[in-house]
């Protein structure tokens, strides 16, 4: 009887796929062998083979096996580079790296667009990992990182290496300072920048980021001679996010960021904590500072966005002030180690997450 061919099922399909999946990663051997010994024709022919490989074969599979297809080789592909977990590359006051389950659990379940306007670390982007995210910092400097590992992982990772390929001393170590922070008075965000402030955040003490009145970085040496000052895998992986999410990177104020948070938009603030006592300062890790009229603009801020209908968390110091500024929403207290304090008697702590849910 005539009619239709029927299209293979799922699994054929899928064997198909890594099939070809896996000749193709053997021909990119003989494509880095051509290469090494400059053999040019060849490597002209596997640099076609690989273009028809990825746009012509996915537009042919589409076309003849309608969506089913879309759905294993585009969405399967950013699963599969998705799969290492990422961690944050840089050491960084607050981190939460240690309060994700705590936040997690306190996570709305559903929502539309995801915005961080306190970057920092990024433990809990690179934990959720949102399919539309918006981050922010006023730190020109943090926020030049993202955007290298966004565009350019590959220069970074080779300007790391390169610094870590002699050993460190006192010596070294404020030589390099000074090199960063001539990139930093001279207004040069590049590659080298973003690489510069990695390896100094695992050369300096306790990896603290603080700057003086000048913006300038002026944290002390922390004695580490050699050792590698990240992890290759997890850079790619980061960079392989922020690319295939099309993670929109911004550094201004924290008010104008927020303005496009739209009704059902999730918002993670982490912003510099209020000081645990009336004699400790307010963070410094930009020349600006952030005070406590800062603090007083966050909670008006998150007020309004309450009202537009955003889902908001907040975490912060477990004190006074910061219930006063938040009086109304659900607050949650949860005990913390904070290793980057200098004083090991007062790296434990409280910390509360505000929600509006």
């Amino acid at each position: 009887m005539g009619g239709k061919p029927k299209a293979p099922g799922g699994r054929q399909l899928s064997e198909a796929i890594c099939s070809l999946w896996t000749i193709s990663h053997q021909l990119w051997i003989v494509l880095a062998y051509a290469k090494s010994v400059k053999c040019q024709w060849i490597s002209e022919f596997f640099i076609s083979y690989y273009s028809l490989l990825f746009c012509v074969i996915p537009i042919i599979m589409i076309v003849v096996y309608n969506n089913h297809t879309f759905k294993i080789i585009f969405a399967g592909v950013p699963i599969l580079m998705a799969e290492r977990k990422m961690i944050p590359i840089l050491k960084w006051a607050g981190g939460k790296t240690q309060l994700l389950t705590n936040i997690n659990a306190r996570m709305p379940d559903t929502y539309n667009r995801y915005f961080e306007p306190f970057i920092g670390g990024g433990a809990v982007l690179f934990s959720i990992a949102p399919t539309h995210a918006y981050i922010n910092d006023i730190n020109q400097q943090l926020i030049n990182l993202y955007h290298q590992l966004q565009i350019r992982s590959s220069e970074v990772i080779k300007f790391v290496n390169e610094l870590d390929a002699i050993s460190c001393d006192k010596e070294r170590f404020y030589s390099i300072r000074e090199r960063y922070n001539e990139k930093i008075t001279e207004g040069i965000f590049d590659a080298e920048c973003a690489a510069l402030m990695i390896w100094i955040n695992k050369h300096c003490f306790n990896g603290l980021y603080r700057v003086n009145g000048k913006g300038l970085f002026n944290v002390p040496y922390n004695n580490k001679v050699a050792g590698k000052s990240i992890d290759e895998e997890n850079v790619y992986s980061i960079s392989t996010y922020l690319q295939q999410s099309n993670t929109v990177i911004s550094c201004v104020d924290f008010e104008p960021f927020c303005e496009n948070v739209q009704a059902n938009d999730f918002v993670y603030f982490d912003s510099p904590y209020v000081p645990e006592s009336d004699t400790a300062n307010f963070t410094d890790y930009t020349k600006d500072g952030f005070t406590l009229a800062d603090h007083e603009r966050l909670a008006a801020l998150f007020r309004r966005l309450d009202k537009r209908g955003a889902k908001l968390l907040l975490s912060n110091n477990d004190v006074p002030l910061v219930h006063s500024l938040y009086q109304g929403y659900n607050i949650q207290s949860v005990d913390v180690k904070r290793m980057i304090n200098r004083n090991a008697s007062k790296r434990f702590g409280r910390e509360v997450l505000i929600t509006n849910y």
